[in-house]
């Protein structure tokens, strides 16, 4: 059985959430200052696309092709980042299922969780002209940033749901309290930080000298080029750059979240997980150059206040409370068969035909670096199959 690298994975994923969540909407126009765009719906809802520059630009537009890139991602993954999260969570979970081993550098994963933090800090691209990418509602005037700080999304649920439509955003649900709590006690926070969700899958480590192997965390954050336009990673196969952040850490101690309900959660210490029982954790603060771990420098105005955390939910809890409905489903499952298509091309002798249920190049390119076949021939037919002809190099 062949391993499947899980960074290759999330990037494949996080390139066909394009299809999976599709765009309905569109720029209609960039403002002089390329940092403010203008949006509009698609006419027909069976008009929607996913990953396709040339659709969601207006053709006069004047920016780079690397510019038009970078925006696309801080629009399209600004929002819904649990959502997205959870479609990757749900493919590595049907690798996991159907038994393959998920590696990373070659070493075996052997959890995977989701992790989340309210206080997510973006103090810096708000203060940024040039990080910053705007919205501008021509009806009202008014120019919201793209980014879903707490004071946003209470801003844009007192716009209206009109308002909001007109700029291509969802109306935010009313969840008045965790902004009143956050405006009372920590205002600084409820204007600079967005709740976020990414997933993080714990891989083994090599052996040492300890009675147990040392474990890395990797981080995996296919809404990363949100905040982050180095944030962008290569699709196996394929010369796409997909939103997609990817750091380790080393694997840090997770303790039983003790807020009422917040049961099924964990919360993340900034201490290193102990080799052994009998040691303690070692603080381990990460740099404040990693936004992630910020929460953890931040002040409290005073001890009674929670200091700011990352909440972790174990993988099937967090499932449970992100359900898709039937149609994604199916696509979800079709996504993971064809992510395992490669184990089962390698024994075929060349010349087979082989019929798959998915049309996407770029996994088509995957399956056939991980089995060293050179694809002859793709033919697509209107079913939405496709007929593969390839021959081993």
């Amino acid at each position: 059985m062949m391993p499947l690298e899980v960074t290759e994975i999330a990037a494949i994923v996080s390139l066909l959430i394009c299809d999976i969540c599709p765009s309905f909407t569109r720029v209609n126009r960039l403002l002089p200052d390329n940092r403010t765009i203008e949006m509009t719906w698609v006419e027909n809802d069976d008009d929607h696309f996913g990953f396709d520059m040339d659709r969601f630009w207006p053709t006069d537009c004047t920016l780079s092709p690397h510019e038009k890139l970078a925006l696309y991602w801080k629009y399209t993954r600004s929002t819904g980042c649990n959502h997205f999260s959870a479609i990757l969570a749900k493919v590595l979970k049907g690798l996991c299922d159907n038994g393959e081993l998920l590696v990373h550098n070659g070493m075996p994963v052997v959890d995977i969780f989701a992790l989340n933090s309210m206080e997510f800090d973006v103090s810096d691209i708000l203060s940024s002209s040039d990080q910053l990418l705007k919205i501008h509602d021509p009806v009202s005037d008014v120019t919201v940033p793209c980014i879903s700080t707490h004071q946003q999304m209470e801003k844009l649920l007192n716009m209206g749901e009109k308002a909001c439509h007109r700029l291509g955003l969802e109306l935010p649900e009313k969840v008045s309290k965790e902004w009143n709590m956050m405006k009372k006690y920590v205002p600084d926070s409820y204007k600079t930080t967005v709740p976020h969700w990414w997933l993080a899958v714990v891989v083994e480590g090599q052996d040492t000298s300890h009675s147990e192997k040392q474990h890395t965390m990797v981080h995996l954050d296919v809404c990363g080029a949100a905040y982050d336009e180095s944030a962008l990673s290569k699709v196996p196969g394929n010369d796409s750059l997909v939103s997609l952040k990817v750091f380790s850490t080393p694997e840090y101690e997770l303790r039983p979240h003790m807020a009422p309900g917040l049961s099924h959660k964990l919360v993340m210490l900034p201490t290193l997980r102990p080799s052994t029982d009998r040691q303690r954790g070692i603080i381990s603060h990460q740099p404040k150059s990693l936004r992630y771990f910020r929460c953890y420098h931040a002040k409290r105005p005073s001890p009674e206040i929670s200091p700011a955390a990352i909440e972790v939910t174990p993988l099937q809890t967090f499932l449970k409370r992100n359900e898709f409905d039937d149609a994604k489903n199916v696509i979800i499952d079709e996504l993971v068969e064809t992510l395992q298509q490669p184990l089962s091309l390698k024994n075929l002798r060349v010349g087979t035909k082989v019929l798959t249920r998915n049309t996407h190049s770029h996994i088509i390119s995957y399956a056939s670096i991980q089995t060293r076949t050179m694809i002859v021939e793709v033919i697509v037919r209107r079913d939405k199959r496709c007929t593969l002809s390839f021959q081993y190099t």
